[in-house]
């Protein structure tokens, strides 16, 4: 039987150790492919024992995602705009000339949509809300981590023992009173 929260929950837990955050992402994902819980989100944040920040969120693609969706997107749009024919294709094939268009489409296609797609990476942000994250950010110490991540509980007893092991301290959340309460517990 399922003891459930049902709305989207976001917390913030801070821990000592550069790995920590990803460790307990870990257990996050084990717990929502088991069903205990759903992830819709998450973030690590980890600032490391000479200071330096990186910051990784789920929802984000980087500039490599993006170009590369944007080249394959770009290149089919160009194959079809070419509208060669199978027949053309052939001619192509055995060097005929002017029979390059569908190749040519396709190539002009990948290289315009790989542009796009560096463009929409920098525009368009699937995930938390960068500036929050630096905030975020701004509080850890060298060589500690950072968890962001929005969940709903569906079996919050069983997810709360599956994080007893990892000591951490609740930044942020928006979590009810005695699922919050579950979660400190948990975490001491």
């Amino acid at each position: 039987m399922a003891d459930n929260a049902q709305t989207q929950e976001l917390f913030v837990i801070t821990f000592a150790g550069e790995t920590r955050a990803d460790e307990v992402l870990k257990t996050l994902k084990e717990l929502a492919h088991a069903r205990d819980i759903a992830l819709h989100n998450s973030a690590v944040i980890v600032r490391d024992s000479r200071g330096h920040l990186e910051i990784r969120e789920g929802q984000d693609l980087n500039a490599r995602q993006s170009a590369l969706a944007g080249a394959l997107a770009g290149g089919l749009v160009g194959m079809l705009a070419s509208r060669v024919t199978p027949v053309q294709q052939e001619m192509g094939a055995l060097g005929v000339p002017g029979s390059e268009t569908m190749v040519g489409g396709a190539i002009t296609g990948a290289l315009a949509g790989a542009g796009l797609g560096l463009i929409a990476n920098k525009a368009i942000d699937l995930g938390f809300d960068d500036h929050y994250l630096k905030e975020i950010a701004a509080q850890l110490t060298p060589g500690s981590s950072a968890l962001v991540a929005v969940v709903n509980f569906e079996h919050v007893e069983r997810a709360m023992q599956a994080l007893d092991p990892y000591k951490g301290k609740i930044l942020h959340q928006t979590l009810p009173a005695d699922v919050a309460a579950r979660l400190a517990a948990a975490l001491e």
